[in-house]
């Protein structure tokens, strides 16, 4: 898949492919249909769906059953799911996801419908055994952005949806 350019490759972000792995533990585990989620993101061609399905496919042997690909943020993630489960008559499922994004998800899931069981992938855990773990760096203020954006993701969320 090229990108609007056409020279540059769409490719999944780490973030997406840590997911992905996740998905597979999940998927080997539980023997479930998998739904990949997930809009277009900028300037890339493909919705985030379809490089999840091509990924989980190809690279992982995981067949995916649907997927959703108009969403721009979880809620709408959750939403259009819920949208093309109902007409399955599901009502369950398992939300695979960061854990520092996992209570939205979940409330977002739940929102609209869904009862959502967490498999979360797990946080780097803290290690603060030295001063200059103290000290501000690049990766404490990426912690802080995302701990921010959570913050205020739930907050938005429960005030508009």
């Amino acid at each position: 898949m090229q990108s609007a350019e056409g020279n540059v490759p769409d490719r999944l972000g780490p973030l997406s492919l840590e997911r992905l792995v996740f998905t597979a533990d999940a998927y080997d585990r539980l023997h479930l249909p998998v739904v990949a989620s997930g809009g277009q993101l900028g300037a890339m061609q493909p919705a985030l769906a379809e490089l999840m399905k091509v990924a989980l496919e190809r690279y992982f042997k995981i067949p995916v059953t649907w997927t959703e690909n108009e969403s721009q943020t979880t809620y709408e993630n959750a939403f259009y799911t819920a949208r093309l489960l109902r007409e399955q008559h599901m009502h369950t499922i398992v939300v695979v996801t960061q854990a520092r994004d996992l209570s939205r998800a979940i409330w977002s899931f739940e929102r609209v419908g869904l009862r959502a069981l967490p498999w979360p992938a797990p946080q780097t855990p803290l290690d603060a055994n030295r001063i200059k773990d103290f000290l501000p760096d690049a990766n404490s203020f990426r912690a802080s952005f995302f701990a921010v954006h959570e913050v205020l993701g739930i907050l938005y969320y429960r005030l508009r949806y």
